[in-house]
Protein backbone atom coordinates (compact mmCIF):
# COMPACT_ATOMS: atom_id res chain seq x y z
CA UNK A 1 0.00 0.00 0.00
CA UNK A 2 2.75 2.61 1.03
CA UNK A 3 4.29 2.01 -2.72
CA UNK A 4 1.13 2.35 -4.46
CA UNK A 5 0.71 5.88 -2.39
CA UNK A 6 4.56 6.79 -3.32
CA UNK A 7 3.79 6.16 -6.90
CA UNK A 8 0.99 8.06 -6.94
CA UNK A 9 2.92 10.47 -5.78
CA UNK A 10 1.50 10.43 -2.23
CA UNK A 11 4.94 11.07 -0.62
CA UNK A 12 3.84 12.46 3.26
CA UNK A 13 1.18 9.22 2.97
CA UNK A 14 3.61 6.60 2.08
CA UNK A 15 5.97 7.07 4.90
CA UNK A 16 3.61 7.50 7.29
CA UNK A 17 2.25 4.37 6.01
CA UNK A 18 5.89 2.51 6.65
CA UNK A 19 6.01 4.17 9.83
CA UNK A 20 2.56 3.35 11.81
CA UNK A 21 3.21 -0.19 10.75
CA UNK A 22 7.44 -0.75 11.65
CA UNK A 23 6.55 -3.13 13.97
CA UNK A 24 4.78 -5.32 11.74
CA UNK A 25 7.54 -4.73 9.00
CA UNK A 26 10.26 -5.87 11.27
CA UNK A 27 8.60 -9.09 12.25
CA UNK A 28 8.04 -10.03 8.50
CA UNK A 29 9.90 -12.74 7.18
CA UNK A 30 9.20 -11.67 3.64
CA UNK A 31 12.14 -10.25 1.99
CA UNK A 32 9.95 -8.19 -0.33
CA UNK A 33 8.37 -6.73 2.49
CA UNK A 34 11.02 -5.24 4.32
CA UNK A 35 12.54 -4.34 1.00
CA UNK A 36 8.97 -1.85 0.31
CA UNK A 37 10.24 -0.55 3.76
CA UNK A 38 13.64 0.53 2.66
CA UNK A 39 12.41 1.63 -0.96
CA UNK A 40 9.85 4.18 0.17
CA UNK A 41 11.23 5.62 2.91
CA UNK A 42 14.61 5.76 0.89
CA UNK A 43 12.74 6.59 -2.01
CA UNK A 44 10.81 9.83 -0.26
CA UNK A 45 13.71 11.23 0.97
CA UNK A 46 15.80 11.18 -2.07
CA UNK A 47 12.42 13.01 -3.70
CA UNK A 48 12.76 15.43 -1.11
CA UNK A 49 16.64 16.12 -2.10
CA UNK A 50 17.79 14.37 1.56
CA UNK A 51 20.27 12.48 -0.68
CA UNK A 52 22.85 11.87 2.07
CA UNK A 53 19.83 10.59 4.27
CA UNK A 54 18.70 8.72 1.03
CA UNK A 55 22.07 7.11 0.83
CA UNK A 56 22.60 6.35 4.43
CA UNK A 57 18.96 4.20 4.66
CA UNK A 58 20.11 1.92 1.28
CA UNK A 59 23.44 1.48 3.23
CA UNK A 60 21.61 -0.02 6.04
CA UNK A 61 19.39 -2.03 3.21
CA UNK A 62 22.38 -3.24 1.93
CA UNK A 63 24.04 -4.41 5.02
CA UNK A 64 20.89 -6.30 6.29
CA UNK A 65 21.08 -7.79 3.13
CA UNK A 66 24.37 -9.07 3.68
CA UNK A 67 23.47 -9.93 7.41
CA UNK A 68 20.19 -12.21 6.83
CA UNK A 69 22.02 -13.45 3.47
CA UNK A 70 19.02 -11.94 1.44
CA UNK A 71 21.22 -11.33 -1.89
CA UNK A 72 17.90 -9.82 -3.96
CA UNK A 73 17.79 -7.12 -0.75
CA UNK A 74 21.16 -6.19 -1.32
CA UNK A 75 21.10 -6.41 -4.86
CA UNK A 76 18.12 -3.64 -4.88
CA UNK A 77 19.35 -1.69 -2.25
CA UNK A 78 22.58 -1.14 -4.61
CA UNK A 79 20.76 -0.77 -7.59
CA UNK A 80 18.98 2.52 -5.91
CA UNK A 81 22.61 4.19 -4.73
CA UNK A 82 23.78 3.45 -8.50
CA UNK A 83 20.43 5.35 -9.95
CA UNK A 84 21.22 8.41 -7.28
CA UNK A 85 24.86 8.24 -7.89
CA UNK A 86 24.23 8.39 -11.76
CA UNK A 87 21.21 11.04 -11.51
CA UNK A 88 24.43 13.12 -9.96
CA UNK A 89 26.34 12.24 -12.15
CA UNK A 90 28.74 10.84 -10.14
CA UNK A 91 30.48 7.53 -12.46
CA UNK A 92 33.00 6.84 -10.47
CA UNK A 93 30.60 6.41 -7.13
CA UNK A 94 28.33 4.23 -9.74
CA UNK A 95 31.03 1.75 -11.59
CA UNK A 96 31.93 0.46 -7.62
CA UNK A 97 28.43 -0.35 -6.91
CA UNK A 98 28.53 -1.80 -10.51
CA UNK A 99 31.17 -4.04 -8.96
CA UNK A 100 29.16 -4.70 -6.20
CA UNK A 101 26.39 -6.05 -7.89
CA UNK A 102 28.88 -8.15 -10.14
CA UNK A 103 30.18 -9.98 -6.90
CA UNK A 104 26.60 -10.22 -5.60
CA UNK A 105 25.22 -11.98 -9.39
CA UNK A 106 28.46 -14.33 -8.94
CA UNK A 107 27.90 -15.42 -5.53
CA UNK A 108 23.96 -15.97 -6.04
CA UNK A 109 23.73 -17.53 -9.98
CA UNK A 110 20.63 -18.26 -11.70
CA UNK A 111 21.21 -20.61 -14.21
CA UNK A 112 17.53 -20.84 -15.12
CA UNK A 113 14.58 -18.11 -14.54
CA UNK A 114 13.78 -17.33 -10.83
CA UNK A 115 13.93 -14.81 -7.74
CA UNK A 116 17.89 -14.48 -8.14
CA UNK A 117 17.68 -13.48 -11.61
CA UNK A 118 16.36 -9.81 -10.21
CA UNK A 119 20.45 -9.76 -8.79
CA UNK A 120 21.73 -10.36 -12.18
CA UNK A 121 19.12 -7.32 -13.72
CA UNK A 122 19.75 -5.28 -11.52
CA UNK A 123 23.55 -5.34 -12.60
CA UNK A 124 22.91 -5.21 -15.77
CA UNK A 125 20.48 -2.50 -15.40
CA UNK A 126 23.29 -0.25 -13.19
CA UNK A 127 25.89 -1.26 -15.99
CA UNK A 128 23.81 0.15 -19.45
CA UNK A 129 23.18 2.83 -17.54
CA UNK A 130 26.57 3.32 -16.75
CA UNK A 131 27.48 2.87 -20.23
CA UNK A 132 25.35 5.39 -21.62
CA UNK A 133 26.70 7.80 -19.40
CA UNK A 134 30.27 7.47 -20.55
CA UNK A 135 29.01 7.48 -24.22
CA UNK A 136 29.02 4.24 -25.31
CA UNK A 137 25.02 3.92 -26.16
CA UNK A 138 25.63 0.86 -28.46
CA UNK A 139 26.53 -1.42 -25.78
CA UNK A 140 24.15 0.39 -22.95
CA UNK A 141 21.37 -0.69 -25.73
CA UNK A 142 22.87 -4.34 -26.36
CA UNK A 143 23.07 -4.53 -22.87
CA UNK A 144 19.37 -3.39 -22.26
CA UNK A 145 17.57 -5.29 -25.26
CA UNK A 146 19.10 -8.23 -23.73
CA UNK A 147 17.63 -7.71 -20.57
CA UNK A 148 14.58 -6.99 -21.90
CA UNK A 149 13.71 -10.01 -23.56
CA UNK A 150 14.86 -12.18 -20.40
CA UNK A 151 12.42 -9.66 -18.15
CA UNK A 152 9.50 -10.26 -20.59
CA UNK A 153 9.74 -14.12 -20.31
CA UNK A 154 9.75 -14.13 -16.46
CA UNK A 155 6.98 -11.31 -17.30
CA UNK A 156 8.41 -9.13 -14.67
CA UNK A 157 6.35 -5.71 -15.57
CA UNK A 158 8.27 -3.29 -13.02
CA UNK A 159 11.73 -4.31 -14.32
CA UNK A 160 10.13 -3.91 -17.79
CA UNK A 161 8.94 -0.24 -17.50
CA UNK A 162 12.43 0.39 -16.40
CA UNK A 163 14.37 -0.73 -18.98
CA UNK A 164 11.88 0.87 -21.42
CA UNK A 165 12.00 4.02 -19.98
CA UNK A 166 16.23 3.39 -19.70
CA UNK A 167 16.35 2.45 -23.31
CA UNK A 168 14.34 4.96 -24.68
CA UNK A 169 16.74 7.55 -23.00
CA UNK A 170 19.70 5.94 -24.33
CA UNK A 171 18.42 5.68 -28.16
CA UNK A 172 17.00 9.14 -28.03
CA UNK A 173 20.76 10.55 -26.65
CA UNK A 174 22.22 8.58 -29.52
CA UNK A 175 20.02 10.27 -32.37
CA UNK A 176 17.32 7.37 -32.53
CA UNK A 177 14.57 9.91 -32.06
CA UNK A 178 11.37 7.54 -33.72
CA UNK A 179 12.05 4.79 -31.96
CA UNK A 180 13.03 6.49 -28.69
CA UNK A 181 9.80 8.48 -28.84
CA UNK A 182 7.68 5.42 -29.98
CA UNK A 183 9.01 3.29 -27.08
CA UNK A 184 8.36 6.09 -24.49
CA UNK A 185 5.41 6.71 -26.19
CA UNK A 186 3.94 3.24 -25.04
CA UNK A 187 5.71 3.57 -21.50
CA UNK A 188 3.42 6.15 -20.86
CA UNK A 189 0.69 4.53 -21.73
CA UNK A 190 1.02 1.50 -19.82
CA UNK A 191 2.24 3.79 -16.48
CA UNK A 192 -0.67 6.44 -17.15
CA UNK A 193 -3.31 2.90 -17.30
CA UNK A 194 -1.38 1.12 -14.10
CA UNK A 195 -1.18 4.65 -12.03
CA UNK A 196 2.62 4.27 -11.80
CA UNK A 197 3.98 8.15 -11.62
CA UNK A 198 6.52 8.69 -9.54
CA UNK A 199 8.52 5.71 -10.98
CA UNK A 200 8.83 7.97 -14.25
CA UNK A 201 9.97 10.92 -12.23
CA UNK A 202 12.49 8.99 -10.95
CA UNK A 203 13.98 7.81 -13.89
CA UNK A 204 16.30 11.55 -13.82
CA UNK A 205 16.33 14.64 -16.12
CA UNK A 206 16.49 12.51 -19.58
CA UNK A 207 12.20 12.36 -18.38
CA UNK A 208 12.17 15.18 -19.87
CA UNK A 209 14.23 14.93 -22.31
CA UNK A 210 11.75 12.15 -23.71
CA UNK A 211 8.53 14.16 -22.79
CA UNK A 212 9.86 17.41 -24.47
CA UNK A 213 10.39 14.91 -27.80
CA UNK A 214 6.77 13.16 -27.25
CA UNK A 215 5.42 16.55 -27.47
CA UNK A 216 7.05 17.79 -30.36
CA UNK A 217 6.64 14.21 -32.37
CA UNK A 218 2.79 14.60 -31.94
CA UNK A 219 0.73 11.30 -32.01
CA UNK A 220 0.02 11.60 -28.13
CA UNK A 221 -4.00 10.17 -27.37
CA UNK A 222 -5.87 12.66 -25.75
CA UNK A 223 -6.79 9.99 -22.92
CA UNK A 224 -2.57 10.22 -21.23
CA UNK A 225 -2.71 13.84 -22.18
CA UNK A 226 -3.63 14.58 -18.97
CA UNK A 227 -0.94 12.64 -16.86
CA UNK A 228 1.80 13.63 -19.66
CA UNK A 229 0.72 17.35 -18.41
CA UNK A 230 0.73 15.83 -14.44
CA UNK A 231 4.84 14.35 -15.19
CA UNK A 232 5.36 17.49 -16.72
CA UNK A 233 4.45 19.65 -13.65
CA UNK A 234 5.63 17.20 -11.38
CA UNK A 235 9.17 17.88 -13.14
CA UNK A 236 9.23 21.65 -13.09
CA UNK A 237 8.15 21.32 -9.10
CA UNK A 238 11.22 18.72 -8.63
CA UNK A 239 13.90 20.88 -10.45
CA UNK A 240 12.53 23.75 -8.51
CA UNK A 241 13.12 22.03 -5.11
CA UNK A 242 16.58 21.61 -6.58
CA UNK A 243 17.19 25.40 -7.06
CA UNK A 244 15.76 26.27 -3.60
CA UNK A 245 18.22 26.63 -1.13
CA UNK A 246 18.15 24.04 1.46
CA UNK A 247 19.48 23.93 5.43
CA UNK A 248 23.07 22.23 5.40
CA UNK A 249 22.32 20.00 8.42
CA UNK A 250 18.81 18.78 7.20
CA UNK A 251 20.63 17.19 4.25
CA UNK A 252 24.38 16.12 5.77
CA UNK A 253 22.87 14.99 8.77
CA UNK A 254 22.72 11.73 10.26
CA UNK A 255 19.04 10.00 10.26
CA UNK A 256 16.68 11.53 12.41
CA UNK A 257 15.72 9.40 15.48
CA UNK A 258 12.41 8.49 14.23
CA UNK A 259 14.07 7.35 11.33
CA UNK A 260 16.63 5.61 12.98
CA UNK A 261 13.43 4.00 15.34
CA UNK A 262 12.27 2.88 11.77
CA UNK A 263 15.05 1.36 10.46
CA UNK A 264 15.77 -0.14 13.61
CA UNK A 265 12.57 -2.08 14.22
CA UNK A 266 13.14 -2.96 10.68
Amino acid sequence: IARIQYEQGQLDEAEAWVIDRASLISSATMLDCVWSGYFVIARVAATRMNLERARTILERAENQGAARDWGRLSAAAIAEQARLHLNDGRQDEAAACADRLDALAKKYPAPRPCAWSEIGWHHKLTSAHLLAQQDRPDEAISILQQLQREAEAMQHRQFLICIAIRLSAVQLSSGNVVEAVGRFRRVLAACAAAGLYQTVLDEGPSISELLRAVREGGNVKADILPYVDRLTTGLHQAGQDRLAPTSGPRILNALSPRETDILTLI
